[in-house]
């Protein structure tokens, strides 16, 4: 079974920090589908989509952004699976691998 996870530390796009709801309408787009999670790390930003066609090698790639705490970054978790009977499973285990996201103080 293959899945991967890549983690990205997305700096501040400038002197002024985008909320959640700011980065959830600038991921909208045909075939994802955004929605606003709450997690321990806050309020992250929840990108699913399926890319591939049936020629070829689909996935079910999963982007959840967290916010990092002062400052303004984003730390994104890119989940990727292939797609088949798996893929849902695989997609709720990537979501319980965001809930143990949390920030020390």
């Amino acid at each position: 079974m293959a899945a991967s996870l890549v983690i990205f530390l997305v700096p501040p796009p400038g002197s002024q920090a985008v909320t959640a709801e700011e980065l959830a309408a600038s991921l909208a787009g045909a075939g994802r589908q955004v929605r606003l999670a709450d997690l321990p790390a806050g309020t992250a930003v929840r990108v699913l989509r399926r890319t591939g066609s049936e020629d070829e090698a689909a996935a079910a790639t999963l982007e959840v952004f967290a916010p990092v705490p002062r400052g303004g970054a984003w730390l994104l978790l890119s989940f990727s699976a292939p797609l088949g009977p798996l893929a849902p499973a695989l997609t709720k285990l990537f979501d319980a691998i965001c809930t143990t996201l949390r920030w020390d103080q």
